[in-house]
């Protein structure tokens, strides 16, 4: 009985203090790390794979369209040469100028997710190793 009344003291105590029961901070999927909710920031997160879907476009990272963007070039190269996967913040004011640049590359993006054995996204080719690249609005 001691218990049940101590959890519901401390829910008495605790529950009506605004910001007690939430963080202003929230965990990333993409990586673990800290991040500010609604930032309205982009996310490009890029891993080494050992091959790019059989029917999908690899692109090269020497294509204009990969040069054209600075994010996904950093994202690719630290990939390839730190630990095999990385992620880059794109602040807001650059995720419309990242939209349109992504919507000019190939990506893989079967109907049915459920039966492909590759993750949906961007195949880019930096020095002879694939990586995929995804991108997302941290909301």
């Amino acid at each position: 009985m001691k218990k049940s009344s101590i959890a519901v003291v401390f829910l008495v105590i605790i529950a009506p203090m605004p910001g007690c029961m939430t963080s202003q901070l929230s965990k990333s999927p993409a990586n673990g790390s800290e991040s500010n909710p609604s930032t309205g920031d982009g996310e490009i997160t890029a891993e080494v794979v050992s091959e790019a879907p059989p029917n999908a476009t690899v692109v090269a990272y020497t294509d204009s369209r990969v040069q054209a963007n600075k994010y996904i070039k950093k994202a690719v190269r630290k990939a390839v040469n730190k630990s095999g996967r990385s992620v880059v913040t794109v602040p807001e004011s650059k995720v419309e100028k990242m939209k349109e640049d992504r919507a000019r590359l190939p990506g893989y993006f079967p109907k049915d997710r459920n039966s492909s054995n590759y993750p949906s996204g961007y195949y880019i080719e930096f020095n002879q190793t694939v990586v995929h690249v995804e991108f997302a609005i941290l909301t």
